[in-house]
């Protein structure tokens, strides 16, 4: 028995050792139910903002269809109905899930993450709109005299090619950030995007009454903004370019090389990649900086 107690498996010990299948299970299992959550509260604000009605039906799934007041704006035209308009939600509603499992249970249920075509649409929808591209924060630094006037600006670059040459992804800050203090001094750096979140509660009418006060200044400030993202927007292009050109270039050579030994791959093929190269590099000697949002941050 003393043999067998020393020889034998401890149980025990096993169920206390780290397992590394299972921690990997556990740890997938984690993100993905962090990412659902974040999902779940987007979805539900989306919904809200575009005048939608959230049904729970059960705990993994949810139905979302039309107010009564999108209803009634269904028969204007899509100018006039503003920010209620949401993509592809039939009158009757859609019932969906985010849960893997319960969606593949079940055929009359969408199954939505952030790939899916009904989320990017609304997506695409709100970073479109005019709604909030401009507002006044009134914030809390120690660092700060009470009274100073910041301008925190938000640039898009602007690409206009098409999506077969796929420069998007090239671009590595599709989006330029910049805040700006008096002098006009870039003070980026000094503040991250998060903890301006921290907004006190202000009344609105002393607030619009002090920017008009300032309107000049702000002017300027926004003048030093612009200035910053065409240099950013340069080094961004520069980059993106380089990286594009490398891409195509290897393609080339690779097709070349098959073009060599392989007569079903034409020459013609191999010179659209040069065509896609030049026509790539041209629509990112394009690329524009496009200021995309303006807060003016006043400190108390």
């Amino acid at each position: 028995l003393q043999t067998k107690l020393e020889q034998g498996r401890d149980l025990l010990l096993e169920f206390a050792s780290f397992d590394a299948l299972d921690g990997d299970r556990i740890t997938q299992a984690l993100a993905g139910a962090e990412e659902r959550k974040a999902l779940s509260n987007y979805l539900s604000e989306s919904f809200s903002f575009f005048g939608l009605e959230l049904e729970p039906l059960s705990s993994q799934v949810q139905l979302v269809k039309p107010t009564a007041l999108l209803q009634t704006r269904s028969t204007v035209s899509a100018e006039s109905q503003g920010h209620l308009q949401y993509p592809e939600i039939a009158e009757d509603g859609i019932a969906y899930t985010l849960d893997r499992a319960t969606a593949l249970a079940r055929e009359d249920l969408q199954f939505l993450t952030w790939e899916h075509p009904l989320v990017n649409q609304a997506l695409d929808r709100v970073l479109s709109d005019q709604i909030g591209n401009a507002c006044v924060s009134l914030i809390k630094r120690p660092a700060l005299p009470a009274g100073t006037l910041l301008v925190e600006c938000l640039y898009r670059l602007d690409c206009a090619a098409p999506p077969s040459l796929d420069l998007q992804q090239h671009l590595e800050q599709p989006f330029l950030r910049f805040i700006i203090a008096p002098g006009p001094l870039d003070l980026t750096p000094r503040f991250e995007f998060d903890p301006l979140l921290d907004a006190l509660p202000a009344k609105p009418e002393p607030l619009a009454k002090l920017i008009g006060l300032q309107r000049s200044q702000i002017e300027s400030m926004l003048q030093f903004a612009d200035a910053l993202a065409d240099t950013q927007t340069l080094i961004e292009v520069q980059t993106a370019s380089k990286t594009f050109k490398k891409r195509q270039d290897a393609a080339h050579d690779r097709l070349a090389h098959l073009a060599r030994h392989n007569p079903a791959v034409s020459q013609e093929v191999v010179d659209q990649t040069l065509e896609k190269r030049a026509a790539g590099l041209s629509f990112l000697d394009q690329v524009s900086p496009r200021l995309d949002a303006i807060r003016v941050i006043i400190t108390a």
